[in-house]
């Protein structure tokens, strides 16, 4: 019973965005996407591939992911919830690229 409660009180609240890619196009070894989150709490965030955390507080949030190189952008809407944490999952496809 203690180690639920304990549980409970280190929840946190927000978004986990994995950036992914396929290995062989090598233009995403030489960029970083940029996340941009827009709600409660804004902001714009230059991260390199992998798994990244945003603590948000509990309110529905825009959040775009763009590939500078690639011009590859994915919009997602989110809504999060008291110690809830709402996982996205980004993969930049070559085939969606505009170059």
């Amino acid at each position: 019973m203690k180690q639920s409660n304990l549980i409970n009180k280190t929840m946190k609240t927000g978004t986990e965005i994995k950036l992914s890619f396929v290995l062989l196009n090598i233009a995403c070894w030489f960029t970083k996407p940029i996340i941009t989150i827009k709600g409660k709490e804004s902001g714009k965030y230059e991260r390199k591939w992998g798994t990244h955390f945003f603590e948000l507080p509990v309110g529905e949030y825009k959040i775009e992911i763009f590939v500078p190189n690639l011009k590859i952008a994915n919009e997602y809407s989110v809504q999060i919830k008291e110690n809830e944490i709402k996982h996205i999952n980004f993969f930049a496809n070559p085939l969606k690229a505009k170059i």
